[in-house]
């Protein structure tokens, strides 16, 4: 017979209540993927989940807030990475945030530090 302390049957019981309200994964495996209502209503389910207010988000790179990124929830799940004839099913087991769009040459000087393109905008437009 197995024994367990109140703390360890405590933490049985709420991992597997927490496992009970966590949202399927997403399956993009098939030969058109999912589509866009599907993937939306994933990341809203995620986000819940995970308690954010929305599957998208917006951080601030440095100290003063005035370097941001935006970000978007990719839910756990099947997904094909790559195009055409070189492309891989992957499998995501957690949930991850990642740029909504490019890293702009004004982000990656903000986080590295340093800058070593030879084009450099300036000005308003720095961060397109």
């Amino acid at each position: 017979m197995l024994k367990f302390s109140l703390p360890a049957l405590l933490l049985l019981a709420l991992s597997s209540a927490q496992a009970a309200d966590t949202p399927p994964p997403l399956d993009c495996s098939g030969a058109s993927g999912a589509d866009a209502k599907t993937v939306a209503q994933a990341q809203k389910a995620w986000a819940a989940h995970l308690g954010e207010k929305g599957h998208e988000k917006t951080m601030p790179l440095d100290k003063g807030g005035k370097l941001t990124v935006e970000l978007v929830l990719i839910p756990p799940g099947k997904y094909h990475r790559g195009e055409g004839k070189s492309t891989t099913l992957i499998t995501l087991t957690k949930p991850i945030w990642v740029s909504k769009y490019e890293v702009t040459q004004q982000q990656y000087e903000g986080v590295m530090g340093s800058n070593p393109s030879h084009f450099k905008r300036e000005g308003p437009d720095a961060a397109r």
